[in-house]
């Protein structure tokens, strides 16, 4: 046991002792040292100069305040619809600048911008330099990099507008879907609506004639002051009065007197096939008052001079570690 301690005593110091060395010879060859590393700096420094620079652009776009104008507008088509959803949604801010955010940021969208501007091998590093960011709930930070300031700010403008043109089209087709479908809803209930119009009057005819006859028969001529209003076959009235409602009742035909929900319906299509669409879904949801930021990317020249150290630091431990072994083979 008392030789194990020594040999494990021995060992310790020994691995001291060439810790030690080797940081002495590291502090003696530092001007060795200091010569790699800044070697490798001036390579990377050299590097950082030749390759070409991206530049940045950003801008800050928030959620636009509808007009009170906009909203009397959106207002009269969401009581067409009544209270669903889909249509409180369609025309919701919030929903507007999500659906930005998400177009914005969708891959598809990307490359099919990318495609028209660039060569297809470098729509990949385009394409990651295209990017929205939440600051919260109503702001956006947009970003677009390109090779140079023009190009970068000219890029990230049309991107915006393409966008706003995708979230337009998405919301044309959107809004004309949902006054299709109500609209065929609202002719059902419009023709329902008729024909219960039509066989309501055809039965109060037929009620009418039989209460002639029977009025007729009771030589009922004129109107009675006291009579059952419950009576199935009502004859109150009197034989000129039931005369005259029949002929009332034959030459109806504004069917709204028996159905007055009729009315209501038809305005309700005649509200949605007068809808400009174009003036419905052109509203406005974003604001940025034409604010862009451009700056020169240095986050690559950044990365390449920290490798540049890195490697230095390597280099440089390694040539201090072939002479530490020479010495310690000697």
């Amino acid at each position: 046991m008392f030789k194990l301690a020594l040999i494990r005593d021995d060992m310790q110091n020994n691995n001291s002792i060439d810790i030690l060395d080797f940081m002495r010879l590291f502090l003696n060859k530092k001007k060795a040292v200091l010569i790699i590393i800044g070697f490798m700096m001036m390579i990377g420094i050299i590097y950082v100069l030749f390759i070409p620079r991206g530049w940045t652009t950003t801008t800050v776009v928030t959620q636009y305040q509808e007009s009170k104008t906009k909203q009397i507008e959106e207002e009269k088509v969401v009581n067409v619809f009544g209270s669903e959803n889909t249509i409180n949604s369609f025309f919701s801010q919030k929903d507007k600048f999500a659906l930005f955010f998400n177009e914005f940021n969708l891959i598809e969208n990307k490359d099919v911008f990318a495609s028209k501007y660039i060569i297809k091998e470098n729509i990949n590093n385009f394409i990651s330099g295209i990017d929205a960011i939440r600051l919260g709930n109503n702001r956006i930070e947009l970003k677009l990099q390109c090779s140079n300031k023009e190009c970068s700010e000219k890029l990230l403008k049309d991107y915006v507008s393409y966008i706003k043109s995708l979230v337009t089209d998405n919301r044309r087709e959107k809004m004309t879907t949902m006054i299709d479908n109500k609209l065929v809803l609202l002719n059902i209930n419009y023709y329902k609506l008729k024909e219960e119009a039509i066989d309501k009057l055809n039965v109060e005819k037929i009620k009418t004639q039989y209460s002639l006859r029977i009025a007729k028969a009771a030589n009922v001529i004129y109107p009675l002051t006291q009579m059952n209003k419950d009576e199935f076959f009502n004859i109150e009235l009197g034989e000129k009065g039931l005369e005259e409602k029949l002929k009332i009742l034959d030459s109806l035909t504004d069917l709204s007197l028996i159905s007055p929900e009729i009315n209501n319906v038809a305005s309700n299509i005649n509200s949605l096939d007068n809808i400009n669409i174009n003036n419905l879904i052109n509203s406005n949801y974003i604001s940025n008052n034409n604010k862009y930021v451009s700056k020169v990317n240095n986050s690559k020249a950044v990365y390449i001079l920290l490798l540049s150290f890195i490697f230095g630091l390597l280099f440089s431990s390694l040539f201090v570690l072939s002479g530490f072994f020479k010495k310690e083979g000697k």
